[in-house]
């Protein structure tokens, strides 16, 4: 099973997993049996970057084929600064030092890189970050 490429009978299996999966025929699954089923298809799944609540199996379809709407894409990237956030600030912004160690606690960069990257980023007068902005930004470049 390949991403964009998926067969009918790639459809078929997954919609079969997602039916036993599915307890009391609701039509979606939690979050953690999403990840295990993705996990099963060989997806490197992270279970941070997964929408909250349960999914359809439309959803899931999507995530198989890569083919997130805009729409979702940015409603899932904003749900993951919100996770990091500073509380007592403004609505929808982050501290660069809370930024700074969300990142590192990700592990996907060096401490010297995530410098380098926050660097980069277009803050306020009170050097923080409109992370909604930011996310808008990616989201319609894409």
């Amino acid at each position: 099973m390949s991403g964009s490429k998926m067969t009918e009978e790639d459809k078929a299996l997954v919609q079969k997993i997602f039916g036993l999966l599915d307890e009391g025929d609701t039509g979606e699954i939690s979050k953690e049996s999403a990840a295990v089923m993705l996990d099963s298809f060989g997806f490197q799944t992270n279970r941070l970057a997964l929408p909250e609540g349960r999914l359809g199996l439309a959803r899931i379809l999507e995530i198989i084929s890569g083919a997130t709407s805009n729409a979702s894409e940015q409603k899932d990237l904003v749900h993951a600064f919100r996770l990091f956030s500073d509380q007592p600030l403004p609505s929808r912004s982050i501290s660069v030092p809370r930024l700074q160690t969300a990142l590192a606690s990700l592990r996907l960069a060096s401490a010297r890189e995530i410098s380098k990257l926050v660097e980069q980023l277009e803050l306020d007068t009170a050097r923080l970050l409109n992370y909604h902005r930011l996310v808008q930004q990616y989201v319609y470049e894409q």
